[in-house]
């Protein structure tokens, strides 16, 4: 009895110095990285985003555990030179939260963007769609095909692949057990672990300092990791839900993806995308992963430009 309240008491005081770590993240990470844009109210949530330039829209929507940021490191200062562009956070991720009891799927995902987008009075934007927001892209569009011009899609997720998620991302979707976990000991267990998980999108090119510097602020936050599990568990099923609607979508779509992508297999996803989407073009870049609008930021803009082009003659 002595032994096991001294185990009690060891465990308890662990939990605790996991709690306190992970409070002084947070915090540390509200004053490193504070919102930068601004937020618009969708009813029972609120949406982060950033808009700047003028001309035909393009909204950007990150993919998964991301925030704005991959698309302000990368190409949203380029694109917004030539267009009106406006980039989010997605529910759960950055500075956007989420309504109580909604389950974190795709088609939550594509209905509160389309909102938020209703509300800022954006009509008939181009909407750009990275990895897990490829998917979301898919479903506003297979869904509303009215309220859209035009796709480009990188390096999306279109169908169901088999996909790395670590043992917690399961756990801390259980009752009490998960949020106790999540909030105690993620941070210190996942800190050692997130240049890996960063690293893999890159690969073969080098990750970005600035990049990792997001990924620890933003991916290690309870609150964060507990959004990008929920979609990771829903994933496959909502993708297997709406990838026979993609025929539907007749609007100019551009898809670009790396060849060397080891988070979505190119031939499972941009190229299958190709054969279904009635306008889609494919452009694939060699010795090139996951994140090609980093590497290839004019090829990108140039790939909005195209669309936008071309939904401009279809009207």
């Amino acid at each position: 009895m002595h032994l096991l309240l001294i185990l009690l008491g060891l465990v308890l005081l662990i939990l605790l110095a996991g709690r306190l770590y992970t409070i002084r993240h947070v915090r540390r990470t509200y004053i490193t990285h504070p919102p930068a844009g601004k937020f618009v109210d969708i009813g029972p949530s609120k949406v982060h985003y950033i808009e700047e330039g003028s001309g035909t829209p393009v909204v950007m929507i990150h993919g998964s555990d991301g925030t704005l940021f991959n698309f302000r490191r990368s190409i949203f200062d380029l694109v917004s030179t030539e267009f009106r562009t406006i980039v989010v956070d997605r529910p759960g991720h950055g500075y956007s939260d989420t309504a109580a009891d909604q389950p974190l799927t795709i088609p939550y995902n594509a209905g509160a963007i389309r909102e938020a987008v209703r509300r800022l009075g954006i009509t008939r934007p181009i909407v750009v769609g990275y990895s897990y927001g490829g998917a979301v892209a898919l479903r506003w569009a297979s869904e509303h095909p009215d309220e859209i011009a035009g796709l480009v899609l990188i390096s999306p997720a279109g169908y169901p692949e088999p996909h790395y998620l670590s043992v917690f991302a399961y756990v801390v979707g259980l009752p009490l057990v998960g949020p106790l976990l999540a909030n105690t000991m993620f941070v210190p267990i996942a800190r050692p672990q997130a240049r890996i998980w960063a690293r893999r999108a890159f690969r073969p090119d080098p990750l970005p300092p600035d990049v990792l510097d997001s990924v620890l602020a933003f991916s290690l936050r309870p609150k964060q990791f507990a959004a990008f599990a929920e979609e990771m568990r829903h994933f496959s099923h909502d993708l297997a839900e709406q990838s026979d609607n993609y025929s539907r979508t007749t609007i100019p779509v551009a898809i670009l993806a790396g060849e060397g992508d080891i988070l979505l297999t190119p031939s499972r996803q941009a190229v299958r995308l190709q054969s279904v989407l009635p306008q889609a073009t494919l452009k694939l870049f060699p010795r090139t992963g996951h994140e090609v609008h980093y590497k290839y930021r004019e090829e990108t803009l140039a790939a909005i430009r195209e669309v936008a082009t071309k939904a401009a003659f279809n009207k």
